[in-house]
């Protein structure tokens, strides 16, 4: 070909590199660290299964995060102007391909939006003008929560910028989710709640795959349906609600975490729509003896792995400890009506003592969702905010 080894700049791509067994990532490691001439390596592989950072030589590692190579999320943030750009291509594209050839197409455009596409737009949509607005909404989540965040209330409510940012912004969020909720059990009533470009692209979490395996359910169904609120929502909660119980299909620990995550699920959705309101949301952390648990970290570490849990940078480099931040994804958010966003601290806790879920989770790990269920069961988890259950 006439190429020059010596300046030519060639990139090498290794797909699924979570197979490949620890002395070929030592080669690969090694090539990393020692190669000099103009390669570049793109290794894709699932978070934990870069299974070391030691390479040929008995002396030498990888350095992560440093010359020899750095690790990438390709997980983008969903608002971010890179998602909403790739969103917007991948819907023209697929609009072009059914003829549709207009200008500057975006998923907006495709989907319509209610006035800022903000939560509040889609809540007015189902309420009342009256019902949405500001004074009003204020009025019925301060009458939703506690005695003494209401005593605290009093003390600042002739400060509109505290009362803004401290009880209006942290708290309407979570009413609204609790409204639409109730709205959307009454009967065979259906809601335009998870609706809109915005709502959509949180959804598929800055996930391109996830994208467009919704936008695909959106297409089919907009070749016999006008896209209203509504119905995106009800194409949104089967995707959301498909995608949950296909996590039961996991390798290895599949079914486990299927009944971790619903666990999880349900402690969340209850700290959302209990009696009283709190500053409540997807986040959550795990107490650090649950963690020492194999089994338990391994189902962890699945749930990351293929972006059913989600965690911070470090834990995913560094591994995971009580201090690690981890969420659930959007689409089981929604599953569950959680507002997507980070509420308040809690820890995800056995009620058992170390030693007691520690015997129980020393047999074979369980292969059914029975034997998943027994499991779980078993562990007692609770959620325990400022050091209460």
């Amino acid at each position: 070909m006439g190429l020059n080894p010596d300046t030519t700049n060639w990139i090498a791509c290794l797909d699924e590199a979570e197979f490949l067994s620890e002395p070929f990532i030592r080669c690969v490691n090694s090539f990393l660290r020692s190669e000099k001439k103009p390669i570049v390596i793109k290794l894709a592989t699932l978070p934990f299964r870069h299974l070391t950072k030691k390479t040929t030589a008995a002396s030498a590692s990888v350095e992560g995060e440093g010359n020899d190579f750095n690790y990438r999320v390709i997980d983008l943030e969903p608002e971010s102007p890179d998602f909403v750009g790739l969103s917007d291509h991948l819907c023209s594209v697929r609009l072009r391909k059914c003829g549709i050839d207009e200008p500057d197409l975006t998923l907006e455009k495709f989907l319509g939006m209610e006035g800022e596409d903000d939560l509040i737009d889609y809540y007015r949509l189902e309420m009342t003008a009256e019902q949405s607005t500001e004074e009003v909404v204020l009025r019925e989540l301060l009458s939703s929560l506690s005695e003494a965040r209401q005593r605290r209330f009093e003390l600042i409510k002739t400060d509109p910028a505290r009362v803004k940012s401290d009880y209006y912004k942290k708290f309407a969020p979570v009413y609204y989710f609790r409204r639409m909720r109730a709205e959307a059990h009454k009967g065979n009533r259906t809601v335009g709640w998870f609706a809109g470009a915005r709502m959509l692209r949180r959804i598929a979490d800055g996930n391109p795959r996830r994208f467009i395996q919704l936008m695909n359910d959106l297409f089919e169904e907009a070749r016999d349906v006008d896209l209203t609120p509504k119905y995106q929502h009800r194409i949104a909660m089967e995707f959301c609600m498909r995608h949950y119980e296909a996590c039961e299909g996991l390798p290895e620990h599949g079914v486990l975490l299927k009944r971790i995550v619903a666990v999880i699920g349900e402690l969340l959705e209850q700290r959302v729509h209990g009696a009283e309101m709190v500053d409540a949301g997807f986040n959550f952390s795990v107490q650090s003896s649950l963690l020492e648990n194999s089994l338990i970290r391994a189902t962890l570490q699945l749930g990351i792995a293929y972006s059913i849990i989600f965690t911070d940078h470090i834990s995913i480099t560094e591994g995971l400890d009580a201090n690690s931040e981890l969420r659930l994804a959007n689409m089981l958010a929604a599953a569950f009506w959680i507002p997507m966003r980070k509420g308040e601290h809690v820890v995800l806790q056995s009620r058992h003592a170390e030693r007691v879920f520690t015997q129980l989770l020393i047999s074979p790990p369980p292969t059914t969702p029975k034997e998943s269920s027994k499991v779980v069961e078993e562990l007692q988890l609770g959620l325990i905010e400022n050091g209460t259950t």
